[in-house]
């Protein structure tokens, strides 16, 4: 066949037939990739712009420490400067990081933060070849339940910065959606500052997913490792993001140390000179401009309101100072009234056993490992009583049902649950149904649910104002399923 008749069929016949060769050339069914061969590419312009869409749709920059002569990211970004018109067809772009160090060396380090600053300015090229950006990742080559679940040991990580490198780069402009992944390699962590300079790049992200593990330290409870980093980052956040997903989550539950409460201490009361919560405060003031948010650890209900002006939280708090506790609760009372979500929409937390302030909202179900006289052993986590892990909890979810219906007007989707879905889970749903379709002769014939629905389902005594604040709003548009739970979820 000529490349004349070629020119003279469409596009979409193009892409069928190559298509139909990609699946006669593929040995299995379940590919992951479709089959091009790249020698298509010679047969006419066509077919070469059908086999680098397909290409360049989703575009993995792999690094690696080990072949650090190699920058791939600067072999991207000499391609895409030769022929432009490539970057317009990447969707989806990742900068992944393998080949872990096992022998840390300065250069590392370096090549790490230079590789990440190449990669914003291959975003900022490509956005200003094709006035549009792709969905960009920064992240390792393991999925996300390897990074989510994999401990943290300051003493073997290093820190990645990139806030001196990042200094005068250009904007990249058009970028709406970003994910980063902290945990860059087993040993490097890119610090919060990094992100946050890289946020202030990104002058339209408007959707942003941050894995950010809190690394821990059973030597020093109130200076964790990178925490203090984190809580004076969060609200540098910038303001156009209106859909968050954050994952904070500390180490696994199955690895403590011998004292759990003190390793989670990342806050101190005010009796030990601290402010409280300051990270459920972060959370609370940069949630207040979010459409979405979506968040993984630690939590108090200082997230939801503040617990200085009560005295439901603080009765578990040591004031042996009352009257600089009088003075703290008076300042952040004054705040209490601008605590409102105007704009949000959906609320998913998934909490940890432990919050900032290291208080146990239940004993851990399984043994745990701890590091003694230089031995690893299995042991039994310290146990909660059952009355404090009752009112920790009825406190937190409290706090959460008075902000869901006093101060969310736009609520549709609110879901609190612990991590290990074994204590409670509490979702309210606004019900998007398709009631004007039915025929007004239909409509008395045909029943309508109503348009709310609450399923709380607990392990323990929960408190009858939680459940009365849902229905005293509602009223009977709320349908509720209140269920003592005795398995997980």
């Amino acid at each position: 066949m000529s490349n004349n008749i070629l020119n003279r069929l469409s596009y979409e016949i193009h892409k069928k037939i190559l298509d139909y060769a990609a699946d006669s050339r593929s040995e299995s069914m379940f590919r992951t990739r479709t089959n091009y061969d790249p020698e298509w590419t010679l047969v006419c312009q066509y077919w070469r712009d059908i086999v680098q869409e397909i290409t360049f749709k989703d575009l993995k920059v792999t690094v690696s420490l080990s072949e650090q002569h190699d920058n791939y990211v600067n072999r991207v970004r000499h391609i895409i400067a030769d022929r432009p018109v490539l970057g317009s067809f990447i969707k989806y772009i990742t900068l992944r990081f393998d080949s872990p160090s096992y022998l840390f060396c300065a250069s590392e380090n370096e090549f790490l933060a230079e590789s990440i600053v190449g990669f914003c300015c291959l975003l900022h090229e490509i956005g200003l070849a094709s006035d549009s950006c792709p969905t960009a990742t920064i992240s390792r080559e393991f999925s996300e339940e390897e990074i989510q679940f994999e401990a943290l040991d300051e003493l073997r990580t290093f820190v990645v910065r990139i806030e001196q490198m990042a200094r005068g780069l250009q904007p990249i402009k058009h970028l709406k959606k970003l994910t980063i992944y902290s945990q860059i390699t087993t040993e490097h962590m890119l610090a919060a500052e990094g992100v946050i300079t890289i946020l202030r790049l990104c002058p339209d992200l408007t959707d942003l997913k941050w894995n950010f593990p809190i690394a821990r330290s059973a030597s020093n409870t109130t200076e964790h490792f990178l925490y203090q980093g984190l809580v004076k980052s969060i609200p540098l956040f910038p303001k156009t993001i209106k859909r968050l997903e954050l994952n904070l989550r500390t180490a696994p539950f199955y690895l403590q140390s011998s004292d759990a409460s003190d390793d989670h201490r990342h806050e101190s009361p005010p009796s030990r000179g601290g402010l409280g919560d300051r990270l459920g405060r972060c959370l609370r003031e940069l949630s207040q401009s979010l459409v979405a948010f979506s968040y993984i650890g630690p939590i108090s209900p200082e997230f939801f309101e503040d617990t200085f002006a009560t005295t439901d939280y603080s009765d578990h708090l040591d004031t042996e100072e009352p009257g600089r506790f009088k003075r703290l609760r008076a300042r952040f009372a004054a705040e209490a009234g601008e605590n409102k979500w105007p704009h949000l929409e959906s609320l998913s937390i998934e909490f940890e056993r432990f919050d900032s302030l290291g208080n146990a909202y239940k004993s851990s179900p399984f043994p745990i490992l701890t590091l003694e006289d230089g031995s690893i052993r299995l042991v039994h986590a310290k146990d909660v009583s059952e009355e404090e892990s009752e009112k920790l909890l009825n406190d937190l979810l409290l706090a959460a049902t008075e902000a869901a219906v006093n101060r969310m007007p736009k609520i549709n989707l609110f879901h609190v649950v612990d991590l290990e879905r074994t204590t409670c889970s509490m979702r309210f749903q606004r019900r998007v149904g398709d009631e004007s379709l039915i025929r007004p002769k239909m409509a008395s014939k045909v029943k309508v649910n109503p348009p709310f629905t609450l399923q709380f389902h607990h392990a323990f005594r929960s408190n009858s104002k939680i459940l009365k604040l849902w229905k005293s709003h509602f009223g009977p548009e709320l349908h509720v399923y209140d269920t003592k739970m005795s398995l997980p979820l």
